[in-house]
């Protein structure tokens, strides 16, 4: 059987609910009095480890698509010096070259993004089994993900345009 009791203070109406419980019945015993605080914590940890395991996958998965388009674009720009060198020197404004850079790295992360939801959507038989209470098609969620994605992609971005408008232009003519 359970009991359930309200009440300001927890030691008082555990100590009246004994005194009922052995007023009815002495042998009869009180067990296992949690508070309804304390039910909720037990009842919900499960989910909440699983959410915290997927917020910290989610976060690494992020950090490590802005590690990997910063890497190719750094790359990028490093193969790329000469030829950038040789258009500042033929009068391209270091902007332009800077964009240059964040376009090629933007448009690198709009086919990943693209790629991942068409993966989402056709994998959603498998993540329904994994997400509880949640449409697998769930359009804000796609879309906060795409837009995170992006922004990750774009801040990846902002180091290598900067470094490709700052070539200098001799170092094209040298070679």
């Amino acid at each position: 059987m359970t009991i359930v009791a309200r009440g300001t203070d927890t030691a008082s109406t555990v100590g009246g609910l004994r005194s009922a419980v052995r007023g009815l019945d002495p042998s009869l015993p009180l067990s296992n009095v949690r508070t309804m605080e304390e039910r909720m914590v037990t009842a919900t940890a499960a989910p909440r480890l699983l959410t915290a395991v997927l917020t910290t996958f989610a976060v690494l998965t992020g950090l490590l698509a802005a590690i990997g388009v910063y890497g190719l674009l750094a790359r990028t720009v490093n193969e790329r010096r000469r030829e950038l060198a040789i258009r500042l020197a033929l009068g391209a404004q270091p902007g332009s070259l800077a964009r240059l850079v964040a376009r090629h790295g933007l448009t690198l992360a709009i086919i990943g993004i693209v790629i991942g939801l068409g993966g989402a959507h056709l994998a959603r038989g498998v993540l329904r089994a994994v997400l509880f209470q949640t449409d697998t098609t769930d359009v804000a969620a796609m879309v906060a993900a795409a837009i995170l994605l992006l922004l990750a992609a774009a801040l990846a971005c902002l180091a290598p345009a900067r470094r490709a408008a700052r070539v200098a232009p001799a170092e094209g003519l040298r070679d």
